[in-house]
């Protein structure tokens, strides 16, 4: 079914509260599926990697552990979960996202918060079939093209909101797939024309 299915899929998120259904346990649930894999990430990354990477460049010295914007500033200040620090002693400078190490990792800090918000609505008793969750899907799907297809944002806010925005419409799409899960199916010419569509909609955006 789309609650018990494997792999990194959004209603697994909502089926984790279903089966706890409790608020605590399953944000200790979220906490050890999320933060021991980012601490790693961001030891590894300063500790690791980089280093290595000044060592092919013949660049490696004492001077990187102490720099201000070092690899111990990196693992400090992203400590909980929030990017404060996007790069490590001007490594990568010449990347199309200059200086960034591991960039995908400020994405992580949404995905918390919409873990959040399933679990809210759980405690709420919002997890159940009821006609606002298509309807909230397609408001956020629709919000969604609107902010790809506008100019950039004005502010680190309005992009930080918009940035939700964007990632909330998966984590409802998941919910949605829970709680009509046993009326779903997958029908081959349905997959085939949503394949087609998707195919369309990222040619005609690229």
């Amino acid at each position: 079914t789309a609650a018990g299915g494997s792999g990194n899929f959004y209603p697994r998120i909502a089926a984790s509260y279903a089966r706890t259904r409790a608020l605590g346990r399953f944000f200790v649930n979220r906490c050890l599926r999320i933060f021991p894999g980012y601490w790693v990430a961001l030891l590894v990354a300063a500790l690791v990697l980089c280093p290595l990477v000044l060592l092919a460049q013949g660049g490696y010295g004492a001077a990187y552990w102490t720099t201000a914007n070092g690899p111990l500033g990196f693992i400090v200040r992203n400590v909980a979960l929030v990017v404060n620090q996007t790069t490590i002693d001007g490594l990568f400078a010449d990347n199309p996202y200059p200086g960034a190490v591991n960039g995908v990792l400020w994405t992580l800090k949404y995905e918390f918060i919409c873990y959040a918000l399933v679990g809210f609505a759980g405690v709420a008793g919002l997890l159940r079939r009821h006609w606002g969750w298509p309807l909230l899907l397609l408001a956020l799907m629709g919000s969604n093209t609107a902010i790809h297809s506008g100019a950039a944002p004005a502010s680190p806010a309005l992009a930080s909101l918009l940035a939700l925005v964007h990632f909330m419409a998966y984590f409802v799409a998941g919910v949605v797939a829970f709680v009509y899960a046993d009326s779903l199916t997958v029908r081959a010419r349905f997959t085939v024309a949503a394949l087609v569509v998707l195919t369309g909609m990222l040619t005609i955006r690229s």
